[in-house]
């Protein structure tokens, strides 16, 4: 090989090995790059907590517009993000969205106007991708002319949000004085790509089902869409389905906490490291 030749081969190969790092990269894969983001985080860390919003009336594409907005600001970025279409794709443009004013007496709400009043209930989630696991409750039974029906308190908005970068754990604190039926829901989780959880540690909290998510690994189902509950015009856009493994009793006690482990993929045992781990912790007051 004379020495023309050499150079021209050289200069294959680092051509070749150019396209091949640069194929690979475009190949990683969403659910990397955050593994990747997330372990460049060795400190605790406080996560902002953002307001809900009212989302009547919006365009489907505002929504998705709004949600990538909010991952771009969150533990969760990445350029490679796009909202995952089992969850959103059945959002309806135009439409009214259940709304929180009135979530404390939803079920007098339920036919009236008050039941999509004030910030949309699924902005808490889809404003807050941090929020993996979060809180629905039924409210109380009273009428809507009842004052407590606009206590705050039944948002279920964190009041506290952070992150320890050292033992990968997002942590809620939520305050909830008030007896209720609630549910869990996965919208972030499922969206990121934490398709796997367990309930490992549960404290003051009476989950009304077996099995359920504290006694084997369980796969939310959470997707949102136009459904007919809210009794108004021809529906509201609004989370299903209703999820008996994930259905909880809550009597205010002076702590209760729940502590999840969520994978990526289905580990081969719940006793597996988790890729995040996620803590709820509620106080009365």
């Amino acid at each position: 090989m004379n020495g023309r030749i050499k150079i021209l081969f050289a200069i294959s190969v680092l051509i070749l090995a150019a396209a091949i790092t640069k194929n690979s990269f475009c190949k990683t894969t969403y659910t990397e790059d955050v593994k990747n983001n997330l372990n460049q985080i060795q400190t605790k860390i406080s996560l902002k907590i953002n307001s809900p919003v009212n989302f009547n009336n919006y365009s489907k594409a505002k929504i998705y517009e709004t949600r990538k907005r909010y991952v771009a600001a969150s533990l969760f970025a990445s350029n490679k993000y796009e909202p995952n279409n089992q969850v959103f794709g059945a959002i309806e443009d135009n439409k009214p969205w259940y709304g929180l004013n009135y979530s404390g007496c939803i079920n007098d709400a339920i036919g009236k106007t008050a039941a999509i009043e004030g910030p949309s209930e699924e902005s808490r989630f889809i404003n807050n991708p941090d929020v993996l696991i979060g809180i629905n409750c039924g409210g109380v039974s009273a009428p809507i002319s009842d004052p407590i029906c606009r206590s705050k308190d039944f948002w279920l908005m964190p009041t506290n949000l952070s992150y320890d970068g050292k033992t990968k754990t997002i942590s809620a604190i939520y305050k909830m004085p008030y007896k209720q039926t609630c549910q869990l829901t996965g919208i972030n989780a499922r969206d990121l790509g934490f398709n796997y959880v367990w309930a490992n540690n549960v404290r003051n909290i009476n989950f009304k089902n077996s099995p359920n998510i504290s006694n084997q690994i369980y796969s939310f189902g959470d997707y949102i869409h136009k459904g007919g509950s809210c009794r108004i015009n021809d529906g509201c856009n609004n989370c299903s389905p209703y999820q008996p493994r994930v259905e909880f009793e809550y009597s205010p006690t002076n702590t209760a906490s729940i502590s999840f482990k969520l994978w990526n993929k289905m580990p081969e045992s719940k006793y597996k490291n988790a890729d995040i781990n996620y803590n709820i912790l509620i106080y009365n007051q």
